[in-house]
């Protein structure tokens, strides 16, 4: 029951602001809990495989510089020190990717 109530809650705050998808749902995985089928389907079909424990740099180029949310960003940036996660599949062909 509470499992249902949890979801319902997520869903509702998805749906009204998607951008609220965070690495909490995704690194629920990696936390010894099951990602949600739903929530696999919406980022694409994947799940979780693993990360890079140390802290990396990363090349981003946007792909889709009209999206709203690119605002002022430049075509192409670095992010210094993130940690960096794996995925069993890419999503590319099920989802809108806005920068890589």
């Amino acid at each position: 029951m509470a499992g249902q109530l949890q979801l319902g809650s997520h869903l509702r705050i998805i749906s009204k602001k998607p951008e609220a998808v965070g690495s909490g749902y995704i690194m629920g995985e990696f936390d010894g809990y099951l990602m949600w089928q739903w929530f696999s389907d919406f980022m694409g079909g994947i799940r979780f495989k693993g990360y890079i424990p140390t802290f990396a740099s990363g090349q981003m180029r946007i792909e889709d510089a009209k999206h709203p949310c690119m605002g002022d960003l430049p075509l192409q940036f670095t992010i210094k020190k993130e940690e960096w996660y794996t995925y069993d599949k890419s999503p590319r062909n099920n989802v809108h990717y806005l920068l890589q």
